[in-house]
Protein backbone atom coordinates (compact mmCIF):
# COMPACT_ATOMS: atom_id res chain seq x y z
CA UNK A 1 0.00 0.00 0.00
CA UNK A 2 1.33 3.19 -0.93
CA UNK A 3 0.33 6.15 1.40
CA UNK A 4 0.29 9.69 -0.67
CA UNK A 5 2.11 12.62 0.83
CA UNK A 6 0.05 15.74 2.19
CA UNK A 7 0.67 18.76 0.70
CA UNK A 8 1.97 21.43 2.78
CA UNK A 9 2.58 25.16 3.35
CA UNK A 10 6.02 24.72 3.62
CA UNK A 11 9.42 23.62 1.83
CA UNK A 12 8.98 19.79 0.37
CA UNK A 13 12.97 19.38 2.06
CA UNK A 14 11.37 19.70 5.67
CA UNK A 15 8.28 17.82 5.14
CA UNK A 16 10.87 14.63 4.36
CA UNK A 17 12.54 14.58 7.87
CA UNK A 18 14.07 12.12 9.29
CA UNK A 19 11.86 10.89 11.65
CA UNK A 20 11.61 7.35 12.98
CA UNK A 21 8.06 6.79 12.91
CA UNK A 22 4.79 7.19 10.79
CA UNK A 23 3.85 8.43 14.18
CA UNK A 24 6.26 11.37 14.61
CA UNK A 25 5.63 12.46 10.78
CA UNK A 26 2.12 12.60 11.21
CA UNK A 27 2.55 14.46 14.32
CA UNK A 28 4.94 16.94 12.41
CA UNK A 29 2.27 17.39 9.15
CA UNK A 30 -1.11 17.17 11.15
CA UNK A 31 -3.67 20.08 11.13
CA UNK A 32 -5.62 19.04 14.05
CA UNK A 33 -4.61 19.10 18.01
CA UNK A 34 -2.08 16.97 19.10
CA UNK A 35 -2.85 16.83 22.19
CA UNK A 36 -5.62 14.15 20.88
CA UNK A 37 -3.04 12.24 19.61
CA UNK A 38 -1.18 12.28 22.87
CA UNK A 39 -4.06 10.90 24.45
CA UNK A 40 -4.61 8.68 22.51
CA UNK A 41 -0.64 7.32 21.84
CA UNK A 42 -0.24 7.20 25.97
CA UNK A 43 -3.84 6.19 27.05
CA UNK A 44 -3.96 9.13 29.51
CA UNK A 45 -5.36 12.65 30.17
CA UNK A 46 -2.88 15.36 29.73
CA UNK A 47 -3.02 19.18 30.83
CA UNK A 48 -0.97 21.93 30.01
CA UNK A 49 1.60 22.71 32.50
CA UNK A 50 2.40 26.29 32.59
CA UNK A 51 5.97 27.05 32.90
CA UNK A 52 5.81 30.88 31.66
CA UNK A 53 3.46 33.35 30.71
CA UNK A 54 3.61 37.61 30.16
CA UNK A 55 2.72 40.33 28.53
CA UNK A 56 5.31 41.09 25.53
CA UNK A 57 5.38 43.62 22.59
CA UNK A 58 5.64 42.09 19.11
CA UNK A 59 8.73 41.83 17.83
CA UNK A 60 9.97 41.12 13.93
CA UNK A 61 10.13 37.15 14.59
CA UNK A 62 6.03 37.24 14.56
CA UNK A 63 5.90 39.08 11.36
CA UNK A 64 3.84 36.26 10.77
CA UNK A 65 1.01 37.48 13.07
CA UNK A 66 0.68 40.46 10.81
CA UNK A 67 0.63 42.89 13.90
CA UNK A 68 1.97 46.78 14.27
CA UNK A 69 4.94 46.70 15.53
CA UNK A 70 5.32 47.03 19.23
CA UNK A 71 1.86 45.39 19.62
CA UNK A 72 1.04 43.55 22.52
CA UNK A 73 1.12 39.38 22.33
CA UNK A 74 0.62 37.03 25.55
CA UNK A 75 4.01 35.49 25.10
CA UNK A 76 3.98 31.38 27.31
CA UNK A 77 5.50 28.23 27.72
CA UNK A 78 3.79 25.17 28.51
CA UNK A 79 4.64 21.21 28.59
CA UNK A 80 1.77 19.02 27.57
CA UNK A 81 1.96 16.68 30.74
CA UNK A 82 0.09 13.15 31.51
CA UNK A 83 -1.81 13.76 34.69
CA UNK A 84 -1.41 10.37 36.18
CA UNK A 85 2.39 9.54 34.87
CA UNK A 86 3.55 13.14 34.82
CA UNK A 87 5.77 12.57 31.72
CA UNK A 88 6.52 15.63 30.06
CA UNK A 89 5.59 15.18 26.54
CA UNK A 90 6.12 18.25 24.31
CA UNK A 91 6.89 21.92 25.05
CA UNK A 92 5.10 24.46 23.20
CA UNK A 93 6.08 28.40 23.08
CA UNK A 94 2.51 30.53 22.01
CA UNK A 95 2.33 33.75 21.23
CA UNK A 96 -1.30 34.93 21.42
CA UNK A 97 -2.59 38.02 19.85
CA UNK A 98 -5.17 38.85 22.45
CA UNK A 99 -7.61 41.38 20.55
CA UNK A 100 -7.95 38.87 17.86
CA UNK A 101 -9.37 36.19 20.75
CA UNK A 102 -12.63 35.96 22.60
CA UNK A 103 -12.87 37.44 26.11
CA UNK A 104 -13.93 33.74 27.40
CA UNK A 105 -10.76 32.00 25.29
CA UNK A 106 -8.75 34.96 26.37
CA UNK A 107 -9.41 34.31 30.25
CA UNK A 108 -9.61 30.62 30.18
CA UNK A 109 -6.01 30.54 28.44
CA UNK A 110 -4.40 32.90 30.62
CA UNK A 111 -6.01 31.30 33.82
CA UNK A 112 -6.60 27.46 33.05
CA UNK A 113 -4.24 24.57 32.53
CA UNK A 114 -6.33 23.32 29.53
CA UNK A 115 -4.52 23.21 26.26
CA UNK A 116 -5.39 25.50 23.85
CA UNK A 117 -6.66 23.07 21.28
CA UNK A 118 -9.15 22.06 23.75
CA UNK A 119 -10.74 25.12 24.52
CA UNK A 120 -11.16 26.36 20.94
CA UNK A 121 -13.16 22.76 20.29
CA UNK A 122 -15.47 23.12 24.02
CA UNK A 123 -15.93 26.64 22.87
CA UNK A 124 -16.65 25.96 19.33
CA UNK A 125 -14.39 28.22 17.86
CA UNK A 126 -13.44 27.39 14.38
CA UNK A 127 -9.93 27.85 13.43
CA UNK A 128 -7.62 26.84 10.27
CA UNK A 129 -3.99 25.80 10.92
CA UNK A 130 -1.65 26.74 8.41
CA UNK A 131 1.63 24.74 8.86
CA UNK A 132 4.35 27.57 8.46
CA UNK A 133 8.08 25.69 9.98
CA UNK A 134 9.46 22.14 11.13
CA UNK A 135 12.56 20.73 11.43
CA UNK A 136 15.19 18.73 13.78
CA UNK A 137 17.12 20.71 16.17
CA UNK A 138 19.74 19.93 19.09
CA UNK A 139 17.18 20.07 22.95
CA UNK A 140 19.60 22.21 24.13
CA UNK A 141 18.03 24.08 27.72
CA UNK A 142 14.61 21.99 26.97
CA UNK A 143 16.54 18.60 27.80
CA UNK A 144 15.66 19.24 31.31
CA UNK A 145 11.49 19.20 30.64
CA UNK A 146 12.89 15.72 29.23
CA UNK A 147 15.26 13.93 31.03
CA UNK A 148 17.41 13.89 27.86
CA UNK A 149 20.40 15.20 27.03
CA UNK A 150 21.11 18.71 25.73
CA UNK A 151 22.74 16.92 22.11
CA UNK A 152 19.52 15.08 22.10
CA UNK A 153 17.49 15.67 19.24
CA UNK A 154 13.78 17.29 19.07
CA UNK A 155 11.59 17.91 16.32
CA UNK A 156 9.30 21.01 16.12
CA UNK A 157 6.77 22.16 13.85
CA UNK A 158 5.52 25.54 13.89
CA UNK A 159 2.12 26.78 12.64
CA UNK A 160 -0.42 29.73 13.03
CA UNK A 161 -4.19 29.50 14.27
CA UNK A 162 -6.18 31.65 12.02
CA UNK A 163 -9.73 32.70 13.74
CA UNK A 164 -12.21 35.23 11.35
CA UNK A 165 -8.80 35.38 8.48
CA UNK A 166 -6.59 36.88 10.72
CA UNK A 167 -3.26 35.05 12.37
CA UNK A 168 -4.42 34.95 16.01
CA UNK A 169 -1.90 32.89 17.86
CA UNK A 170 1.74 31.59 16.65
CA UNK A 171 2.60 27.99 18.02
CA UNK A 172 6.14 26.28 18.09
CA UNK A 173 5.26 22.51 19.46
CA UNK A 174 8.66 20.19 19.96
CA UNK A 175 9.38 16.78 20.95
CA UNK A 176 12.52 14.58 21.32
CA UNK A 177 12.97 12.06 18.41
CA UNK A 178 13.09 9.41 20.95
CA UNK A 179 9.52 10.02 21.92
CA UNK A 180 6.56 8.30 19.67
CA UNK A 181 8.09 5.42 18.16
CA UNK A 182 5.92 2.89 18.91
Amino acid sequence: MVIAAPTLNFKPKQATLPVKSFLQRLMLVTDGRITDIIQAYSGETVEAVKLHQKLVKCDSQLSSLQLESKQQVIERSIVLQGTTSKTNYLYADSYLVLERLDPEIRNKLIFSRQPIGKLLRENKIETYREIIDCGIEPAGKLAKYFKIEANAEIIYRTYLVLMNGLPAMQITEKFPTSHFVD
